[in-house]
């Protein structure tokens, strides 16, 4: 993709991939919109959006991951949508949103997530900066303490 410079909407979905490399979209500075749900990746290394200061949306729905880098987001700065629904999410690394500052929408659903302690927090504090947060068992409050964890 690195002589795509100008392409501003990927669809790599619905492809059976299990894995990307590091710098794969390493040209594709005015990408807006990549969809890449319904693969089989497990697991995405932690600079692969690095270069994709212009990507607006960005869905990993029924990837299988499993886990996430916690800088994997950190390049993301014009994010307005993130799907990281029908996952096997169980927790969320505690920074992993906090440089998303253009985020209206988070979607969880669908994942395992253990909603409480740091994961609760994590989803508190992108609700309290007006995102809307749409996660499954559990209620994210912009404010208050997370309910203890059950283990």
């Amino acid at each position: 993709f690195s002589d795509l410079t100008a392409l501003e909407h990927l669809w790599v979905h619905n492809n059976d991939l299990n894995m990307m490399p590091e710098g794969i979209f390493s040209g594709l500075s005015a990408l807006e919109q990549l969809w890449m749900y319904n693969n089989d990746l497990m697991a995405l290394p932690e600079a692969i959006f690095s270069n994709l200061t212009a990507l607006q949306e960005l869905s990993l729905l029924n990837t299988g991951l499993a886990a996430l880098p916690e800088d994997i987001f950190s390049a993301l700065t014009s994010l307005e949508l993130l799907s990281l629904s029908g996952n096997d999410l169980t927790t969320l690394p505690e920074d992993i949103f906090s440089d998303l500052n253009a985020l209206e929408q988070l979607l969880v659903r669908g994942n395992p997530l253990q909603c409480c302690g740091t994961t609760y927090q994590v989803l508190a504090q992108v609700a309290s900066s007006g995102a809307s947060v749409s996660v499954d068992n559990c209620i994210v409050e912009s404010s208050g303490l997370p309910p203890p964890c059950d283990f």
